[in-house]
């Protein structure tokens, strides 16, 4: 996500470091809070540094909000980009153990930020909102890939891959929204909740590809029906 945020410190390095900390403490606090509550003297505190040290980095409390938004997109691009390119060389079922247990980890790390993403993507500019959709789009494809790999191949016999990427990345997302119950009232740590949602996720993926199949088919005639309709028109025009 673009967008110029002033800052008077001239020490690139230090102003990206306290940005971070800046972004991972305020997504802490507009949780607890949440965003129209609290003012940049609070954020300041809660960030351990005083109002006038808030703005060598800083400008304003929108600033605060894109940050967060930034470092947890940061994050996700470089785990599609750089991450799961590595995985191409194994086979679609290591591939897919292997990006599910990283991204859950991820969202374990920014689950406070994931949370608030969640709460507030709402209070953004309308091109702020598009970047952070077009990367979950992205985010989903990069599942996708591998599901797709991975049903040409014979290891998974289910398609629908777009409804299954979606549902692995939203369950990634409990962790952070239920967190608080599979752990402290059912026990679960962050390694349990991976290996049961991976075997969960691998599970539906070897299931009968039937019902999946009548899904596709039925997708598939709709965007017919859509390039038909809209081939239509041009010829009236």
């Amino acid at each position: 996500m673009v967008v110029r945020i002033r800052a008077h410190s001239k020490d690139r390095h230090l102003v990206s470091l306290r940005r971070k900390q800046i972004a991972r403490r305020a997504a802490e606090i507009f949780v607890q809070k949440g965003y129209r509550l609290v003012n940049l003297r609070k954020l300041a505190t809660a960030c351990g540094m005083s109002v006038g040290n808030l703005y060598n980095y800083v400008g304003t409390k929108q600033d605060i909000l894109y940050l967060v938004f930034d470092y947890v997109m940061s994050e996700v691009a470089r785990f599609v980009e750089e991450i799961c390119p590595t995985y191409d060389c194994f086979p679609a079922t290591q591939a897919l153990r292997m990006a599910i247990d990283t991204y859950y980890r991820t969202v374990d790390r920014l689950q406070d930020s994931v949370v608030f993403m969640y709460q507030e993507t709402k209070e953004l500019r309308p091109d702020a909102r598009k970047a952070v959709f077009e990367m979950e789009r992205r985010l989903s494809e990069a599942f996708e890939r591998i599901l797709d790999r991975g049903c040409a191949s014979g290891e998974f016999k289910t398609g629908g891959s777009p409804i299954i990427a979606q549902n692995i990345v939203v369950l990634g997302h409990m962790w952070a929204f239920r967190r608080w119950l599979l752990g402290s009232h059912y026990g679960y740590s962050l390694e349990d909740f991976v290996n049961e949602q991976t075997g969960f996720i691998l599970e539906a993926m070897r299931e009968t590809r039937n019902a999946s199949a009548s899904v596709r088919s039925m997708r598939q005639s709709k965007r017919h029906a859509k390039m038909k309709q809209g081939s239509n028109r041009e010829g009236k025009v």
